[in-house]
């Protein structure tokens, strides 16, 4: 019986989103629009930011850990206007002060064209973002 409750116990915990581990949750968040110059060049792929908060919940500092430095800076940008709030852990000693979150830009195969092509922005608990937008229409500029 010890063993299936330490089984069930581990299988638990290690389930737990990384962010709830770490002892955070999103408490407020802010929409991000695609970058305009990343979606005229239909730039797109993943971007990890890993966040310093404070004892509030704010963005004390953030660095890209991976991913293209135009979309990394949005993200980095975006990720300082949120704030999160300390969850209770089931987990054993001090929690941590920092948190990585996920952000997927993407370029969908359908093409806009309005003069500004509006952003698709969702959060997927507890730390995947996912932004898309659709294709703008490059329109060239006659030569004078």
């Amino acid at each position: 019986m010890g063993k299936i409750v330490l089984m069930l116990v581990f299988f638990v915990m290690s389930v737990r989103s990384s962010a709830e581990m770490m002892g955070w949750q999103v408490k407020r968040l802010v929409n991000l629009e695609y970058p305009p110059v990343a979606a005229q060049a239909r730039l797109q792929g993943a971007v990890e930011v890993e966040c310093i908060l404070t004892d509030q919940g704010y963005v004390k500092s953030s660095r890209v850990l991976r991913g293209n430095q135009l979309l990394g800076r949005a993200a980095q940008e975006n990720i300082g206007k949120w704030q999160f709030q300390k969850v209770p852990s089931m987990m054993l000693g001090s929690r941590s002060d920092g948190i990585v979150l996920h952000y997927e830009f993407k370029v969908s195969g359908k093409t806009c064209l309005k003069s500004t092509c509006p952003t698709v922005f969702n959060f997927e608990y507890p730390n995947s973002v996912t932004i898309e937008i659709d294709a703008p229409h490059w329109q060239p500029t006659a030569g004078k």
